[in-house]
């Protein structure tokens, strides 16, 4: 939510800047000041329209070498970025039991999740720079992918789908369990997806388990459809409707959802 505002201001802000900018000077000075505030994006939308082809001046020129430059200086950020990156990996990781009690993360760890943080953002930041953007994206993507890399950017979602997941099994709620352990599977190979990887496998021996977590889940899309359907109820009562019969379709007729949805299209019915 917190990072939906910051964009919707952020869009304000360049369709603001981009409005009064109505001479090629007022352009070229939006630019600037934009590229010195760090919000680079706008810099290069508000460059690009100075630079359209067929316009030959000297706010054109100017904007063109201020693309140039942002281009060098995305590639210079990548590569010592990209360095800091490969020294954090080299460092020799610890016993994570070891350093638990003082320290969550240990140097190696912490290095290379602040070193992602960096290239995220240039990537964000770098986005429309041109032919330098594409290039930044391509690398942080790589870089994201490497299995060494992965196992250590991936592993604080995984251990929180893990040790949630832990929690459902001991409770005995296995269809709970085996859902989440399968959503930190995805993590792979991150060093608690696999290990949800391997009790995932010893739950799935047991062809009850897969069908209660089967009915989990389709209890689970039955709950989504019913809520979809309330929201429409006022708006567009045929769609809602239409929504609640979907519910009745997939779910047990002795369980709580299907009831809810019968009396909600008895009530669209009478109505």
């Amino acid at each position: 939510m917190a990072q939906q505002r910051a964009q919707a201001a952020a869009s304000a802000r360049q369709a603001k800047a981009i409005k009064q900018a109505d001479t090629d000077a007022k352009r070229l000075a939006a630019a600037d000041a934009a590229r010195d505030r760090g919000e680079v994006n706008l810099a290069v939308m508000l460059y690009l329209r100075l630079t359209v082809t067929g316009r030959k001046n000297e706010y054109g020129d100017t904007a063109r070498q201020r693309l140039t430059d942002l281009a060098s200086s995305g590639r210079r950020r990548l590569k010592a970025l990209d360095a800091k990156l490969s020294r954090a990996a080299a460092l020799e990781p610890v016993d994570k039991n070891a350093t638990e009690s003082e320290n969550p993360l240990d140097p190696r760890t912490q290095g290379i999740l602040q070193a992602f943080v960096e290239l995220d953002s240039l990537a964000r930041q770098y986005r429309r720079v041109p032919k330098a953007g594409r290039v930044i994206r391509a690398t942080v993507r790589k870089r994201h992918a490497e299995p060494r890399f992965a196992a250590v950017v991936n592993e604080p979602q995984a251990e929180s789908l893990w040790k949630l997941a832990r929690e459902y099994d001991r409770k005995g709620q296995v269809c709970c369990a085996v859902q989440v352990y399968e959503q930190a599977v995805k993590m792979s190979p991150a060093p608690s997806a696999i290990q949800a990887g391997q009790r995932l496998a010893v739950l799935k021996k047991d062809p009850r388990n897969i069908k209660a977590a089967k009915l989990c889940a389709e209890l689970q899309r039955c709950h989504d459809t019913f809520r979809r359907a309330e929201r429409l109820v006022k708006l567009r009562p045929d769609k809602a409707k239409a929504l609640f019969g979907q519910v009745l379709a997939r779910a047990p007729s002795d369980s709580e959802i299907y009831q809810a949805a019968r009396m909600q299209i008895a009530e669209l019915t009478s109505g």
